[in-house]
């Protein structure tokens, strides 16, 4: 009662005690005193979020990519044609149901060989290796996007064909609307995939509001629409790494930066090292020229791009951020 009464108040102004307040003439809580003598110490909670953070992280890339449920979905819908073709119209395109269930199937058998190339990248979790994992999944939503938009469209030209019937058709185009949601939601879950790793590099946290989705025509159901009011156009939000371009252009050091816009220098400098990658930086102006040719000659003769083997070669001779720099020029050269 003691706890509930204090945690209400927002200030200790006007606070008045009718007693004494004597903690040993409180009863306590058993489970109260375990968890504090069990409480971790708060140097270590820095390092807890962050490896909390990777593994969600690493869990929501697997199943982004894991199209299992997917899978059973459209296997379940399949299953659901059980009745004589002659007095149902929804029975008459088993056949179709049958193609897009065969037409599915590979496209789960790649998703099911990227998952392995995930379990070994996401094995390694080094902060440096989050580029490689930004780079696969890239390269994976650029292929798998228009495959799941074909099978939207597909499901949607179905269904605008079925309304043409006009009667004995509502709840099948029901069910054709819960089959292509289960196709964009998996998806939005790429899509998110991505954000969340970038998110994760600049130390940013990811809002529903700055969630990029994909284009989506739901499909219409009879009488109701898609069932979903469009919401207004929200503003777009500045793109947080060119503002850091632009203040960096300006003359602003990299810890300039940070303390103007409140974030870590870290962070500034991965939006640094990603416009040096993308050739809008020219690296000479956050690395010497000499120390450039030789962390890209370490590079090349480790033949990785990991930041870790470089940085132990080289003996501290140079930091983390100055081999961030040059890696991602080494990439913009590579590409």
């Amino acid at each position: 009662q003691v706890y509930v009464a204090l945690s209400r108040l927002s200030a200790l102004d006007g606070l008045v005690l009718s007693a004494p307040f004597r903690w040993q003439q409180m009863e306590r809580e058993p489970a109260l005193a375990e968890f504090t003598q069990k409480k971790a110490d708060t140097k270590n909670l820095g390092q807890s979020l962050q490896a909390e953070a990777l593994a969600y992280l690493s869990e929501s890339v697997r199943s982004a990519f894991d199209f299992g449920n997917l899978w059973s979905t459209l296997h379940y819908h399949l299953r659901t044609y059980t009745k004589d073709a002659s007095h149902s119209k929804k029975q008459k395109s088993l056949d179709w149901a049958k193609s897009l269930q065969a037409d599915f199937k590979p496209v789960k058998d790649v998703g099911d060989k990227f998952l392995k190339q995930l379990d070994r990248i996401l094995a390694v979790a080094a902060d440096d290796n989050l580029a490689y994992l930004k780079q696969r999944v890239e390269a994976a939503r650029t292929y798998f996007e228009p495959l799941f938009t074909g099978f939207s469209e597909r499901i949607q030209a179905h269904a605008a064909a079925l309304k043409k019937e006009k009667k004995g058709v509502k709840q099948y185009i029901k069910e054709l609307s819960e089959l292509e949601g289960a196709f964009y939601g998996q998806l939005q879950a790429i899509y998110k995939a991505l954000a969340l790793i970038e998110a994760v590099q600049n130390e940013e946290e990811l809002t529903k509001a700055g969630l990029e989705k994909p284009p989506h025509n739901p499909v219409e159901t009879p009488g109701g629409g898609s069932g979903k009011q469009k919401a207004a156009p929200k503003k777009k939000k500045a793109d947080t790494k060119a503002v850091s371009l632009q203040m960096f252009n300006e003359g602003k050091t990299v810890n300039d930066i940070a303390t103007e816009r409140e974030l870590t220098a870290r962070t500034i400098e991965n939006h640094l090292a990603y416009w040096v990658e993308q050739g809008e930086i020219e690296v000479t102006r956050l690395v010497a020229e000499d120390a450039l040719e030789e962390i890209t000659a370490a590079f090349t003769a480790l033949e990785t791009t990991y930041l870790k083997p470089v940085y132990e070669s080289f003996e501290e001779k140079y930091d983390y951020s100055t081999l961030k720099f040059a890696a991602a020029y080494l990439q913009q050269e590579n590409e």
